[in-house]
């Protein structure tokens, strides 16, 4: 990649709107579909457009994190390079089994059903950002990672300056954020040392290994991905969902089809316009559609892209919730598939069944263009400030 840096196209491309992708990706699928741009690190890079491409590039052993023997990937966590990825998502998934999540099911209604039931009961106007899509899942990552009741309200505003900034309730920057969010962390582990509890949290503690059992690093980081994933991920989806299906006049047809929800959930993780790029490197010289990389060249693949690519998915500009074949990107695929995908995916699945069927009638209560957008660094995209809903 000889081109002077500076003149190459630069991420993230603009958007038209806040729900709609950068009108450059559609060429670039169609002409470039592996081009060349300056990553939002201004580095030059190989950006990757097509689904297919996307999918081996995650799935492919010739690119990684991070060269061998240099810095990259956080080796606390789950966001490195095999063999410590292996090992840490070995110890992980032990831990956390299908069986936890689904055991969260009808806890996770009873949150969302009292919820509803407060909103039904004062002003039919609310702020759905605060009066629900943020207060279910931060108790249900709560329950699950065994928070105290009393530590909860602090444990939501740390999380909030990490993933927020000084917006939505946050009072702190997100460096502040995480020291503060790592030292609560750091604590209740402490705690769950000497009492252990039928929590995740707990059980993580406990895997055993014949490595070693996860280290006080490890169980911080996992415990804060995990934060991340079933926290911050899921309420932008409630938001970003809302709005999709109510525009869409959808939410009628989800309280009369409920047997659409799942189909309806994950067409919302597809279509909800997150600026999702994964950071990958070349490990080895390779071929990918037909342009040569270098070892050593930075890649990113735009799951953006990929999910609105043509040769995968039938109209792809279209928001359609009886959509069946559906095999979205949003979550990764490969080895860094996302942990949290099935808790995502459960909690939406209740968030859009309790919403429909208790108020049928939900509607935006502003027009989409008069909804205010602020922008996440932790998404690295934009997202709205506020949803009001009336019914």
């Amino acid at each position: 990649m000889t081109a002077n840096v500076d003149s190459l196209p630069s991420l993230p491309f603009p958007r038209p709107a806040p729900l709609e992708p950068p009108a450059e990706l559609a060429w670039l699928r169609a002409e470039a579909p592996v081009s060349r741009v300056r990553s939002i690190t201004g580095e030059p890079a190989w950006l990757v457009t097509r689904y297919e491409d996307a999918r081996q590039v995650m799935s492919d052993r010739r690119f990684g994190l991070a060269l061998p023997g240099a810095p990259g990937g956080v080796n606390d966590s789950l966001f490195q390079d095999p063999p410590g990825h292996t090992r840490l998502r070995r110890l992980v998934t032990a831990a956390f089994t299908p069986r936890r999540v689904t055991d969260l099911r009808s806890r996770t209604t009873e949150i969302a059903n009292t919820l509803v039931a407060s909103m039904a009961a004062g002003e039919r106007s609310v702020d759905l950002l605060e009066a629900f899509a943020f207060p279910l899942p931060i108790t249900v990552i709560s329950e699950l990672l065994g928070i105290p009741e009393a530590e909860r309200e602090s444990f939501q505003a740390w999380s909030n300056a990490l993933v927020l900034g000084a917006s939505q309730g946050a009072s702190a920057d997100p460096g502040t954020g995480w020291q503060n969010l790592a030292q609560q962390v750091s604590g209740l582990i402490a705690s769950k040392r000497q009492q252990p509890g039928d929590d995740l949290l707990s059980a993580l503690i406990a895997v055993p290994d014949t490595d070693g059992q996860l280290s006080e690093a490890e169980l911080v980081m996992m415990a804060i991905t995990l934060v991340m994933a079933g926290y911050a991920t899921t309420a932008v989806a409630t938001g970003l969902g809302t709005i999709l299906l109510t525009s869409h006049d959808e939410f009628a047809r989800l309280a009369a089809e409920p047997a659409l929800i799942p189909t309806a959930v994950d067409e919302v993780f597809r279509f909800q316009g997150a600026s999702m790029d994964l950071a990958r490197v070349a490990l080895e010289d390779l071929e990918l559609a037909g342009v040569q990389i270098r070892a050593g060249d930075n890649v990113v693949v735009s799951i953006t892209s990929a999910n609105r690519d043509e040769r995968r998915f039938a109209s792809p500009d279209r928001f359609d919730i009886t959509r069946a074949d559906n095999p979205h990107l949003t979550f990764g695929h490969g080895i860094h598939h996302c942990l949290g995908a099935a808790l995502a995916r459960m909690e939406l699945q209740v968030v859009f069944t309790i919403l429909a069927t208790q108020l049928p009638e939900l509607r935006l209560a502003i027009q989409t263009d008069e909804l205010e957008w602020q922008r996440s660094e932790f998404f690295g995209d934009e997202w709205p400030k506020t949803v009001p809903v009336s019914w």
